[in-house]
C-alpha cells in the first residue's frame, strides 16, 4: 500500500523527463563541432589533390555553419592567392586575422600578396607582425631581409637573413648576394605561402 501514491509520480516524472531526454540527445542544431571538422579535413584533402573546386565548396560551407574558422577563412585565402587573385586573397587573409591578429601565416601570405601589388610598407609591417607572433618564423625572417635589401637598408636585410638561416639552414642556399658573406649566394627571397591547412581554428 505505501507503493500506490508514488506510482503517479513515477508516471508523471517519466512522462516529462523522456521526452526532454530524447530531444537533447536529437539536436539538429548545427554548430562548430559538428560537421566542420569533418568539412574542413575534406577541403584539405580536395586542396591537395587539386580539387580546388570541392576544396572551396567545403570551405565556404564550414563558415556556414562556423564563420569565425580562421582555417577555412586562411585555406581559401591560399587557393585565392594560388589563383593570382590577390583581392579575394587579400580579403580572406584580412577576415582571419581579425579573428586572431596573431595568425603567422595569413600575416606572411598577406604580406607576399602586398608586394605582390607593390605596397611594401604593407608587407614589412605584415611580415614583422608575423614575426612578432611567431619568432622561429624563419620564412617570414628571410623576406623580410630580401624586402629591406632591396629597399637599400643591406645591414638590416642582411641581419633578418641572417637569423631565418639560423633557424632553418636550408635558407642559405636561396640568400641573395653577400648576405651571408663571399661565396653563399643565391636567388633572393622564398616568397613561399605557408602550406594548405596551417590556419588555426578559434
Amino acid at each position: 500500500m505505501s507503493n500506490r501514491p508514488l506510482r503517479p509520480l513515477a508516471v508523471l516524472v517519466t512522462v516529462l523527463l523522456v521526452p526532454l531526454l530524447t530531444l537533447s540527445g536529437c539536436s539538429t542544431s548545427k554548430s562548430s563541432t559538428g560537421n566542420g571538422p569533418n568539412l574542413l579535413n575534406q577541403g584539405v584533402a580536395a586542396q591537395q589533390a587539386g580539387d580546388l573546386a570541392t576544396a572551396t565548396k567545403d570551405y565556404n560551407a564550414v563558415l556556414q555553419s562556423d564563420p569565425k574558422n580562421t582555417s577555412a577563412l586562411y585555406d581559401l585565402g591560399l587557393i585565392a592567392q594560388g589563383q593570382g587573385n590577390s583581392a579575394v586573397a587579400a580579403s580572406d587573409y584580412s577576415k582571419a586575422l581579425a579573428i586572431d591578429p596573431n595568425l603567422g601565416p595569413a600575416l606572411y601570405n598577406l604580406a607576399i600578396v602586398r608586394l605582390a601589388i607593390g605596397d611594401r610598407g604593407g608587407a614589412e609591417g605584415l611580415y614583422r607582425r608575423a614575426i612578432a607572433a611567431e619568432p622561429s618564423y624563419a620564412d617570414a625572417h628571410f623576406d623580410l631581409g630580401v624586402l629591406l635589401r632591396d629597399s637599400g637598408r643591406k645591414a638590416e636585410g642582411d641581419a633578418e637573413i641572417a637569423k631565418a638561416v639560423a633557424i632553418d639552414p636550408a635558407l642559405a642556399g636561396r640568400s641573395p648576394g653577400g648576405a651571408l658573406g663571399p661565396g653563399k649566394s643565391s636567388s633572393a627571397g622564398s616568397g613561399k605561402s605557408k602550406s594548405v591547412g596551417s590556419g588555426k581554428s578559434k
